[in-house]
């Protein structure tokens, strides 16, 4: 006799609440209140931010840091710096958060959408050069749920064709690949520490680089393209370049600092918590669970698995719903591929324009929804999220298990 799941009225696995993240310790909250009490709230007058990027760059063993509003901001600081704009193209990974693409238009480039891998979901190193085109400037692969993707084929391509590479690490903080940490492959790498990322200041992101050329350009553009000055009273406010204000505060900085401090601890918890789903999900007909290579060690930000639809008849909307009615927290991922989007089918760009789409500097018709990527279009319509952070306990993680199991048994049968 089935047990009848909680969607349909059934009792659900789970009624107390999911373990909260982000957690801060006291020390957090006192080096908040330092800053309160220094009052040099900014990078301009204050020396938090530069700490923090200090931190950063030698925490990843790169000669630069700098630290943006948002993950999406360090990722157009990163292409403006290497110089790409209107008539360039950009290739991307069509299965990502669309926060890897809206720079690229903000550039005034145009983004063009490869297909990923089925197992890691990233960006399919076996197509990239079927899509180079004497237009493309860059390759953007982006390390996606905290697994970095295929850099040395990567590299490879970049420096047979001559294009930079911008590594989208915002999920990836502290993911290796043989070895090397995700973001220190590329020309530039960014990174996001919004409220639920691996090191989070709540918003927040950062560029890093080993290029001083790069870094200082990229440090005029973020605080209004003035030349670099070490204080406030230095400001002579020339503009030298089309420039933001893409600054962090001194607030966010307070708190990454000590995030970096404990980076490490969070990412072997994020792991475990991920090892135990894998151990005990792999065995439940029609889930399918994270596939992990040899030369990949991932730092889990997400736990992404997939349904067989040619066993669970149902769709992966509905299963996670299932999911979340047994007490068990669970989201899609990325439901539909980028160029799909309306925002890129529909080439919306600029007030109420098509600009950069129709620019003249592009010169040629494109058409996104002609284009292929069966992948990206299956693994949204497969992928489901389980939630791994470090304040999730094995309790959590049997009661996440249980439900899935609930859930699938259900819908197979």
């Amino acid at each position: 006799m089935s047990i009848e799941i909680a969607l349909n009225g059934g009792t659900p696995v789970r009624t107390e609440p999911w373990p909260k993240w982000p957690l801060f310790t006291q020390k957090d909250k006192d080096d908040i209140c330092a800053v309160l009490d220094d009052g040099r709230m900014t990078v301009i007058t204050g020396p938090k931010v530069n700490e923090f990027e200090e931190k950063y760059a030698a925490k990843f063993g790169v000669k630069y840091a700098l630290a943006t509003a948002n993950g999406v901001l360090a990722l157009h600081l990163a292409l403006a710096a290497l110089d790409i704009g209107p008539g360039d193209e950009v290739i991307v990974p069509a299965h990502t958060f669309i926060g890897t693409t809206i720079p690229v238009v903000m550039a005034n480039a145009i983004p063009i959408f490869v297909d990923v891998n089925i197992e890691s979901f990233n960006i399919d190193v076996t197509k990239i050069e079927e899509a180079i085109t004497k237009r493309t400037k860059a390759i953007m692969p982006v390390h996606l749920n905290g697994v970095a993707a295929e850099m040395d084929e990567i590299m490879r391509i970049a420096k047979t064709h001559n294009l930079r590479v911008i590594e989208d690490a915002c999920q990836a903080h502290g993911a290796l690949y043989n070895g090397k940490l995700a973001g220190t492959f590329g020309d530039a790498a960014c990174f996001s520490f919004f409220e639920d990322k691996t090191l989070t200041t709540g918003e927040g992101g950062m560029m890093i680089t080993n290029s001083k050329e790069v870094y200082e350009k990229a440090r005029s553009i973020r605080s209004y393209g003035e030349p670099i000055s070490k204080n406030a009273g230095d400001r002579k406010y020339e503009h030298m370049v089309l420039g933001f204000n893409y600054r962090m505060g001194a607030l966010p900085a307070a708190l990454g600092i000590n995030q970096i401090d404990r980076l490490d601890e969070m990412i072997e918890k994020r792991n475990k918590n991920a090892a135990y789903l894998t151990d005990h999900l792999k065995g439940i007909s029609g889930v399918i669970t994270p596939k992990e290579s040899d030369h990949n060690k991932p730092a889990y930000y997400k736990y992404v698995c997939r349904i067989d639809p040619n066993i669970i008849k149902i769709d992966v909307l509905t299963f996670i719903d299932a999911i979340k009615a047994e007490g068990v927290p669970s989201t899609p991922r990325y439901p539909k591929p980028l160029p799909l989007q309306e925002v890129y089918k529909g080439k919306h760009g600029y007030g109420k324009t098509q600009c950069p789409f129709d620019c003249e500097k592009y010169g040629i018709e494109l058409d996104y929804s002609k284009g292929s990527w069966p992948i990206a279009e299956r693994v949204g319509k497969e992928a489901f999220v389980l939630l791994v952070h470090p304040s999730i306990e094995e309790r959590d993680l049997k009661d996440a298990v249980d439900a899935v199991k609930k859930v699938a048994a259900y819908y197979s049968k």
